[in-house]
C-alpha cells in the first residue's frame, strides 16, 4: 500500500484521497462530492468555475452592447401600447442573448444584475433620447389657455405606465435568459 499523504488543510490527518481537479491531498472533512468525484472546497466552489469568471474588458463590452441595443429599442418602440407590451418579452430575450453572446456565455449573479440594469437604463435612455429628439424637432409651444405644452407631450412616453410595464417585462425576460438558458 502506498504511503499515506496528509491533508493540505489538516496536516495531522492521513489520507489516500486527492482532489479530482487540482490533485491536492484531502481528508474526508475537506472533500466535497461532485459529478466527477471528490474535490477540495476551493475547486468545488462555483466561484472557481470558468463559467462565472469574466474579464473586466469583456464585461464592459457586453454591458455597452446591451445598453446600446436597449437604448435603440427604447427609442424605436413608439408603436403604441399593444405593440410595446407584445414586443417587450421577445426584445428582452434578444437582449439577454446579446449579453450572453458578447460575454462569452458567462453566468452568475453579477451578470444577471448587470443585464437587468443595462436593459432598464438603456430603454429609459432611449426614451429620453426620443423625447429630446422630439423636443428639438418641434417648435416652441405657444402657451394659450387650455393648450398643452409640446414639451410635456414629448416627455409623456417616459411617464406612460404601459412603457414602464414593458421595461419591467423586457428586463425580466433578459435576466431570465441569462439565468436559465
Amino acid at each position: 500500500m502506498p504511503d499515506a499523504l496528509t491533508c493540505y488543510r489538516h496536516p495531522k490527518e492521513e489520507t489516500h484521497l486527492r482532489c479530482s481537479a487540482c490533485d491536492r491531498p484531502i481528508c474526508t472533512r475537506c472533500m466535497v462530492y461532485g459529478p466527477v468525484g471528490a474535490k477540495c472546497r476551493e475547486c468545488a466552489s462555483t466561484r472557481s468555475s470558468h463559467v462565472y469568471q469574466i474579464a473586466p474588458g469583456r464585461l464592459a463590452l457586453a454591458v455597452l452592447a446591451v445598453l446600446g441595443a436597449s437604448a435603440a429599442a427604447g427609442f424605436a418602440l413608439q408603436l403604441g401600447i399593444i405593440a410595446v407590451i407584445w414586443l417587450s418579452a421577445p426584445v428582452g430575450l434578444g437582449l439577454g442573448s446579446l449579453m450572453l453572446k458578447v460575454s462569452g456565455q458567462k453566468r452568475g449573479t453579477l451578470m444577471e444584475i448587470l443585464t437587468g440594469a443595462s436593459v432598464a437604463l438603456g430603454a429609459l435612455g432611449g426614451q429620453i433620447g426620443w423625447a429630446a429628439w422630439r423636443i428639438a424637432s418641434v417648435p416652441a409651444p405657444i402657451l394659450t389657455p387650455g393648450a398643452t405644452p409640446t414639451y410635456w407631450q414629448a416627455l409623456s412616453p417616459l411617464m406612460d405606465g404601459f412603457f414602464l410595464l414593458a421595461v419591467v417585462i423586457a428586463t425580466a425576460a433578459a435576466v431570465s435568459k441569462v439565468r436559465f438558458w
